[in-house]
């Protein structure tokens, strides 16, 4: 399978928010029932996986990314 540079570009944001936005639910669990110091792990997980989304983003530059469905994810 093969990807232009923008869809693989797109995925690889896509990709990094998916893992911020379910880190952050981990965390929230986790701090919800008292496991703070896992949930400290999850949150800083979170700040890494939208670090590599924002670098994604700034690297794109005027490059303009397919805006993708959620059924045209391929992961694969």
């Amino acid at each position: 399978m093969s990807y232009t540079l923008p869809e693989f570009l797109a995925h690889a944001v896509a990709l990094e928010q998916e893992a911020a936005d379910r880190y952050l639910e981990l965390a929230d669990m986790m701090e919800a029932h008292r496991n703070d110091e896992v949930s400290s792990v999850f949150r800083d997980m979170v700040r890494y996986s939208e670090m590599h989304r924002d670098e994604i983003k700034a690297r794109v530059g005027a490059i303009e990314l397919p805006k993708l469905k959620s059924w045209q994810y391929r992961w694969s």
